[in-house]
């Protein structure tokens, strides 16, 4: 790993980015990129400071902010470059930013709430999830332990994911992360019996078994072919966006690591095996990593 941009959210205290880019530098050495982009300022047509003075003294101004931020921090690992730029909309200039800079991951507080155990994710976070074009770590405001657990949620059941490409390409940055930071890898999936439960013709109790016996056989071909141990295998039942959570909430997961897959033509990006709204109840940091375009109907 050799850049990290660390997004910088005007809304965030954007601690616990900065925390987990200070972290991944000094177990890699990367580089450690802070990236603002600002709405383009409103400028008067009949105002007398010319609009390039009025951009300089807004950067300067933040500039200065987030050397305060960083020294308040005293953060271990050296920022080598802060840049800000103004944009509208603000994704766009992110987007393009990160497609120039091409860094290893993208890092971003994002704004989660103990107190009704949701993320409250802000439209930018929602279009960096659909358009980042490298992995991208969205944080929550806790410390990692010397030995993070890391879970890898995937879909062995995948009817899209042709030999299982995006599973596996999950576990393979899964144990990367696992070997960066000596942390402990679990691989979750979840079994929806739900989906025939609610079917209209009401499957025999032995149907069920077969269903579930056939998700624990794809399963355990995943692990073997990544010489896991079938320890390492967590199997839940039900809906993925309660079952992960839980799991998550049980075991004091660190880090989540899902897929981003594209459905074209409406480009909506869907979260491993299941819909966005699995990502707002999860309660640590998540990386996702963005899977290759689905072209089918």
């Amino acid at each position: 790993m050799k850049t990290i941009i660390v997004i910088i959210d005007p809304d965030q205290t954007n601690r616990s980015a900065l925390e987990r880019a200070n972290y991944i530098a000094g177990l890699t050495g990367a580089d450690v990129r802070l990236l603002l982009c600002l709405p383009e300022p409103h400028i008067s047509s009949h105002g007398t400071v010319p609009e390039a003075d009025i951009k300089e003294a807004i950067v300067d101004m933040e500039l200065k902010n987030l050397q305060q931020m960083c020294d308040s921090m005293e953060l271990v690992s050296g920022i080598t470059k802060s840049q800000i730029i103004f944009s509208k909309p603000v994704i766009d200039g992110l987007v393009n930013e990160i497609e120039l800079a091409s860094p290893d991951i993208v890092i971003k507080e994002s704004n989660h709430q103990p107190s009704i155990k949701r993320t409250l994710f802000s439209n930018t976070d929602w279009q960096l999830i659909r358009q980042c074009p490298t992995p991208l770590m969205l944080t929550k405001p806790s410390l990692w332990p010397n030995h993070p657990r890391i879970t890898v949620a995937v879909d062995a059941m995948r009817e899209d994911d042709d030999d299982n490409q995006l599973a596996n390409g999950l576990i393979k940055t899964g144990l990367d992360w696992q070997s960066l930071t000596t942390g402990e890898l679990k691989l979750f999936h979840s079994i929806d019996t739900d989906i025939v439960l609610n079917s209209y013709v009401t499957p025999d109790e032995s149907f069920i078994e077969q269903l579930k016996l056939k998700h624990q056989q794809s399963c355990q071909q995943l692990i073997e072919s990544h010489s896991l141990s079938n320890n390492q295998l967590i199997l839940r039942e039900g809906k993925v966006e309660q079952s992960l959570p839980s799991y998550v909430n049980e075991t004091l997961v660190n880090l989540v690591v899902m897929g981003v897959v594209s459905y074209n033509p409406l480009e909506r990006m869907l979260i491993g095996s299941s819909a966005e709204k699995v990502l707002d109840r999860l309660c640590c940091d998540i990386l996702l990593i963005k899977a290759e375009p689905h072209t089918g109907n």
